[in-house]
């Protein structure tokens, strides 16, 4: 994910980009890019197949669009809302008869925080699209190890 001023946007557009912007309706309805498509965050993963992906996708995050916040910013406040939505949905579980198996928990965590670290130090090293394509193989790979192990169960 990258920055682009004005300039790029509208060559970008010109060339039939896609804009999505991922705020809720009622915010994209008080104002928005011109040819943006609406697709609130909660709808996205849903919704991501109405996309043409013979052309480029322009997102427009809420946090960048709705509060002009830089990039930057707006990243390590979304790491913080998901940090604090997840703490709180532990703790509101905490109690209810379904303990996390804290192992599993455990090895999760580590392996984020290796995966963060390594990330951006291949982030400043290796070509973004190379890196973008190993992220596609890698949600295919779970996608498609996920799809193997829970379709006979359901059958």
């Amino acid at each position: 994910m990258r920055d682009i001023d004005t300039d790029q946007l509208a060559e970008a557009t010109a060339q039939g980009a896609v804009i999505v912007d991922v705020r809720e309706a009622g915010e994209f309805a008080e104002g928005h890019v011109r040819g943006a498509v609406n697709m609130p965050m909660g709808q996205l993963p849903a919704r991501v197949g109405e996309l043409d992906r013979s052309v480029p996708v322009l997102a427009v995050p809420a946090l960048l669009l709705g509060l002009a916040i830089p990039l930057p910013l707006a990243t390590g406040t979304s790491l913080v809302v998901i940090t604090v939505t997840s703490s709180a949905a532990l703790v509101a579980r905490a109690g209810v008869g379904s303990a996390p198996d804290w192992g599993v928990v455990l090895v999760l965590t580590l392996t984020s925080v290796l995966g963060a670290v390594v990330g951006a130090r291949l982030a400043t090293r290796v070509d973004a699209r190379h890196l973008s394509v190993a992220f596609t193989v890698l949600v295919l790979a779970v996608a498609g190890y996920t799809a193997v192990q829970s379709v006979p169960r359901l059958l």
